[in-house]
């Protein structure tokens, strides 16, 4: 006997068409590379006026700590998982307690969590870090142009002549100490 709230197995026609959908996606997900391509996917694409508050820079966050690509591995293995348990009819249970997927991303995600697992993802996952890292400092900085563009405006208006690349790490220097990083942004240039 069939549970009344379970879904309706689709059959025939139906049937066909679902295993296209779940081939193409499982070739989609098989051709998923997380490089830096995926990278400057993922990353959301600001303007200026959205950049104004650091709580729009979760995305970063979920990168830094390789959770963005531990998530995005483990929504994948479940997929396949559940298309597994459907071939094999086991999603309803069967005498035993039904298939949870949150319990089992959950579990997924614990035993896979970039902080506890030395593997051959590693490299990905502090490449990852570095690029959101670099992506972070690019957002700061295009929060703080009003600012860059007024040092801007009073270097040029103390100058006689016009300015030149040459003067580019006095104008870094100027900003740096109006930031207070104490020399932090030349040093990195």
């Amino acid at each position: 006997l069939a549970r009344r709230d379970a879904p309706p197995r689709p059959c025939g026609r139906a049937s066909s068409r679902v295993g296209a959908m779940s081939r193409r996606r499982g070739e989609a997900l098989k051709n998923l590379k997380l490089d830096r391509g995926f990278f400057q996917h993922i990353v959301q694409q600001q303007d200026d006026a959205s950049l104004e508050g650091v709580s729009d820079d979760y995305d970063i966050y979920l990168m830094e700590k390789g959770v963005m690509a531990v998530v995005l591995q483990g929504l994948d293995a479940l997929s396949r998982h559940v298309e597994k348990l459907e071939v094999t009819g086991g999603l309803s249970g069967g005498g035993k307690a039904p298939f949870n997927p949150l319990t089992w991303l959950a579990q997924y995600l614990l035993r896979n969590h970039p902080g506890k697992v030395r593997d051959h993802r590693t490299p990905m996952y502090k490449q990852l870090s570095e690029l959101s890292s670099i992506e972070r400092g690019r957002r700061c900085l295009l929060r703080r142009r009003p600012e860059m563009e007024e040092e801007w405006s009073q270097f040029e208006a103390e100058r006689v002549e016009p300015l030149r690349l040459d003067d580019l790490p006095t104008l870094l220097g100027r900003l740096d100490a109006r930031w207070g990083l104490e020399g932090a942004l030349c040093a990195n240039l």
